[in-house]
């Protein structure tokens, strides 16, 4: 009989999945089977009892199995049906977080497929908000830490997941704000100011009591400014100076007959060094100081020192000094006190959108805006300004003059000479916290008028400039216009010919400018003749010698 040939293996695979497939148990009659011959339905054979094969792609395959015996007959042909399947792989997730404060972004196009496509991106941000797609945002309400999840699934119903954790921190805020004052009033900025996710609210404390809102606010102080008191001092120089106190100082206020008590008053000698406090609580507000004996001065005192009196009583201060002048018993020196500046501490408190605060203060001095004011006197085309009538309760620091012409100068008082025209004088007065104040006033000169008057005389011409004005001349000069020039206020000049010249008048004025006039006049006389002749000089010895000579006359006929 023949030989029979039996397969035995799985009936599906996966594609690419190694399968075995057996036919050791093929039968056989009298002789033993020597060979199995298999093909594996995908266009592969292979022999032997037990062969291993993996498929490519999927499909049903008919492996089939011819086995031959030892008496070199084969058997009939067997077969087996085998189902390959196609391998579901799960999607590969990848993807990316950024954060922007509370904003996080997330996307995953680096996530893919290995056999087929995704469907779909399901995020969870873990705080219960959700969102699908590529790429998605979201927005925290507040800080933490977070577990962002990505779930993927794929065209075969396939899914995937992963997670990242994130951490949201909100920073409290950073308070900062600029101010600039302006008199009293003060402007504050907290525009600066800055928070990870946002201020809510800008709080000032005003440093007086008040309060503002807003990232830009303005606030005005009361003032401070009171009428200014006066101390008048009669500081004692003499050994023996007349009752009632060796020394004797007066504090009243603005009125002149209130008296002024508790107010502490330091006598200096600047070149000593050497000082003395005292009160006054006596009645009329008196308070004594002694030169003459040295109470308050163990140095001693000289003649020309110079003594500083310095006072002050609740907000007032001021101090004066002079010298002390041989043979004057007294020294009086008045100072005047005015309100001091005012100090306040503004403080900005920023909240941030959870409640987070910081703070911020600035120290700063306020005072009424400085009062310019000046009066002026006009001489020629020089005019004095004084700026003495200026105040600031801060204190003056300087005076800048603006003339007006392109120039400038500077102090409480100051001169200026002008051209013709009209200016507009300005004065700016500084005070000592940078504050200015400013007064105006205009000047007219009338232009320079040069002019002069010439009397003739024969061949001499006398001048006078006396009828000019406008300005100062300090120079004149005279160009007579036969080559000669004179100077002065009068000149005068005498031709050799008569005739008809020009003069020039050159005139400079203190401010260096130059103005000319010039007139013709004419000179009265007898005009140049001359008379030619030869002349022999008979004593020449030896022989005596001829000479042409030409003489000059006026008038007359020719010789």
């Amino acid at each position: 009989g023949m030989s029979v040939a039996v397969i035995s293996g799985p009936s599906e695979a996966l594609v690419g999945q190694i399968v075995a497939f057996n036919g050791s148990s093929s039968l056989y009659w009298k002789n033993a089977i020597l060979a199995w011959d298999w093909n594996m339905g995908d266009g592969v054979t292979m022999a032997g009892p037990i062969v291993e094969h993996a498929y490519a792609d999927a499909g049903t395959y008919v492996v089939s199995l011819v086995v031959t015996d030892s008496a070199g007959r084969k058997s009939s042909r067997a077969s087996a049906s085998i189902e390959i399947l196609r391998q579901l792989l799960p999607p590969v997730i990848q993807f990316s977080v950024s954060l922007s404060h509370m904003d996080v972004t997330v996307e995953a196009s680096d996530s893919y497929d290995p056999d087929g496509t995704i469907v779909s991106y399901d995020w969870d941000f873990g705080d219960g908000g959700v969102a699908s797609g590529l790429t998605a945002t979201h927005t925290y309400v507040a800080p933490g830490a977070y577990n962002i999840a990505l779930v993927l699934t794929d065209n075969d119903g396939m899914t995937n997941t992963t997670s990242r954790d994130v951490i949201i921190v909100d920073s409290p805020p950073t308070a900062s704000f600029t101010y600039l004052t302006s008199g009293t009033t003060v402007t504050v900025d907290a525009t600066g100011s800055g928070d990870d996710y946002g201020i809510v609210s800008y709080s000032w404390d005003w440093g007086d009591g008040t309060s503002g809102t807003g990232p830009v606010a303005t606030h005005t102080y009361a003032s401070s400014y009171s009428p200014a008191q006066t101390v008048a001092s009669a500081i004692s120089t003499s050994d023996y100076p007349p009752p009632p106190f060796p020394v004797v100082g007066y504090v009243y206020a603005d009125d002149g007959i209130t008296p002024v008590f508790g107010c502490t008053v330091t006598v200096t000698n600047i070149r000593t060094g050497d000082s003395g406090t005292t009160t006054t609580e006596y009645d009329y507000g008196v308070y004594m100081i002694d030169l003459a004996d040295q109470l308050f001065f163990p140095s001693g005192w000289m003649e020309g020192d110079f003594i500083q009196v310095t006072a002050e009583s609740g907000v007032f201060a001021g101090s004066a000094s002079g010298p002390i002048e041989p043979g004057v018993g007294y020294l009086w020196l008045d100072v005047i006190l005015g309100p001091t500046v005012s100090s306040y501490t503004i403080t900005l408190t920023v909240t941030d959108t959870i409640g987070q605060t910081r703070t911020a203060s600035e120290s700063l001095l306020i005072a009424p805006l400085p009062v310019a004011s000046f009066t002026y006197s006009i001489s020629d085309y020089t005019v004095s300004v004084d700026a003495s009538g200026s105040s600031a309760q801060a204190g003056i620091a300087s005076y800048t003059w603006n003339w007006g012409d392109g120039t400038y100068g500077f102090g409480e008082s100051a001169i200026h000479s002008y051209t013709p025209g009209t200016f507009t004088i300005v004065l700016t007065v500084m005070d000592t916290l940078n504050q200015i104040g400013t007064a105006t006033a205009q000047v007219a000169f009338a232009p320079y008028a040069l002019a002069f008057a010439y009397v003739v005389s024969g061949l001499t011409v006398s001048v006078d400039a006396s009828p000019s004005s406008g300005g100062s001349i300090v120079d004149y000069t005279w160009y007579w216009g036969d080559g000669s020039t004179g100077s002065g206020f009068m000149a005068s000049h005498t031709y050799s010919v008569a005739g008809a010249y020009t003069i020039s008048l050159v005139a400079t004025y203190d401010n260096g400018v130059t103005y000319s006039i010039s007139k013709s006049v004419q000179t009265e006389g007898p005009s140049e003749r001359t008379v030619d002749y030869l002349w022999y000089d008979m004593f020449n010895v030896p022989l005596g010698e001829w000479y042409d000579v030409r003489w000059s006359v006026y008038g007359g006929e020719e010789p």
